[in-house]
């Protein structure tokens, strides 16, 4: 499984590794920072004729996050977030 990531969050390398550890999924993160407002320019360029399709348009990935720990590991961090969520409430 993947998640792709943008916007000011993806620049936290802490941050990226621990959603790819608890997702187990890997992480993509884009070039772009912002991928609504590009999303839009690609769709004009569909629009336009610059693009033929939602295929055409590039994809390029800057950074992969793969997760490091076990799924007994990640259930033990899962719950001890949740535990400090409700704690916090």
């Amino acid at each position: 499984e993947m998640l792709c990531a943008d916007g000011g969050p993806t620049k936290n390398k802490l941050l990226m590794q621990t959603l790819a550890d608890l997702s187990g999924c890997e992480v993509k993160i884009r070039d772009a920072n912002e991928l609504s407002a590009l999303g839009a320019a690609y769709m004009a360029g569909i629009k336009t004729g610059i693009y033929s399709s939602f295929s055409a348009i590039p994809r390029e990935i800057s950074m992969t996050y793969k997760h490091k720990i076990g799924e007994s590991q990640r259930r033990e961090r899962l719950q001890a977030w949740k535990d400090a969520v409700q704690r916090a409430r």
